[in-house]
């Protein structure tokens, strides 16, 4: 009996070990997933940034032609 008892608590400790080890690796995972969606949200937001600024150039510059052939006209 003594022994059936050390061996259910070995199993017990065991079983523990992994899922302690099971939860560290989901925190790891969780923490590595947060990390990779901060770069990608980032680099999305460099992305627009670039982008919205070229258009603003660009359409600042045709605004400021198009005013110019309007005075050339008048």
């Amino acid at each position: 009996m003594e022994h059936l008892e050390n061996q259910l608590r070995m199993a017990l400790e065991l079983n523990d070990e992994v899922d302690q080890r099971w939860m560290e690796d989901v925190e790891m995972r969780n923490r590595q997933q947060a990390r990779t969606m901060r770069s990608f949200e980032e680099k999305c937001r460099r992305l627009y940034d670039t982008r919205l600024r070229e258009y603003e150039e660009r359409t600042d510059k045709q605004l400021a032609e198009y005013e110019q052939a309007l005075l050339e006209v008048l």
